[in-house]
């Protein structure tokens, strides 16, 4: 639902003058579905609020992250083994609930003057939007989350963050800037997770080189 705030104005003769704001964040958050498991918001109204955010003129600084759970087919495997009572992803699931509470109360931690959005591509995967204050700042919000993740559930969880330079014209084609910038941060974190040789290097946190 589309909300419209009225302001009134009162000038030195007495006139009243109306302007309608928009709330564009209230409609947002209001539009925005969740994952029913992580209690995150849900991949495709993630995409849409991004998508939304690269199409404007007027861009602040906006940075993303892209989080992948270490380890989870092997943890629901053996947790199944060890467990009578254990059936399908029960574990899984266990898990990704608690990664979803642990990034929910991370991200009410956050500093209230930039924009942080925290969501999930489905399955093991988290992604994490913010717009405002500078990139340093937010590398180093993702790397507590991951020492948060690592202690709060049962896996670890790499991250890959990357910031987002926008151009002269590429909001004028938000879907294309959006999955640019998704695909290139995704596809550092499992290159970079296929090259892990030991366990003590899950849990990582990594930047992308170079801006899309």
């Amino acid at each position: 639902m589309t909300r419209a705030y009225i302001t009134m104005d009162v000038t030195d003769n007495g006139d009243i003058s109306k302007s309608i704001v928009v709330d564009l964040e209230k409609i947002a958050r209001e539009t925005l579905l969740v994952d029913p498991l992580t209690q995150l918001v849900s991949y495709d109204s993630m995409a849409n609020f991004i998508k939304r955010r690269l199409s404007r003129k007027d861009l602040d600084p906006c940075f993303l992250a892209i989080g992948d759970v270490d380890g989870l087919r092997e943890y629901v495997s053996s947790c199944n083994n060890a467990s009578n009572d254990m059936f399908g992803h029960l574990a899984g699931n266990h898990c990704m609930k608690l990664v979803g509470k642990t990034v929910a109360e991370w991200q009410a931690r956050q500093d209230p003057a930039s924009v942080w959005l925290s969501g999930t591509f489905g399955g093991d995967e988290v992604i994490i939007f913010s717009q405002g204050g500078h990139y340093s700042d937010f590398i180093n919000r993702v790397r507590e989350l991951s020492c948060d993740i690592a202690r709060t559930c049962p896996r670890p969880c790499s991250f890959a963050g990357s910031e987002y330079s926008p151009t002269g014209t590429n909001h004028d084609n938000p879907e294309a800037a959006y999955r640019a910038w998704v695909s290139r941060v995704d596809r550092t974190l499992f290159e970079a997770k296929s090259k892990r040789t030991k366990i003590e290097d899950e849990g990582f946190v990594i930047t992308c080189s170079g801006k899309p």
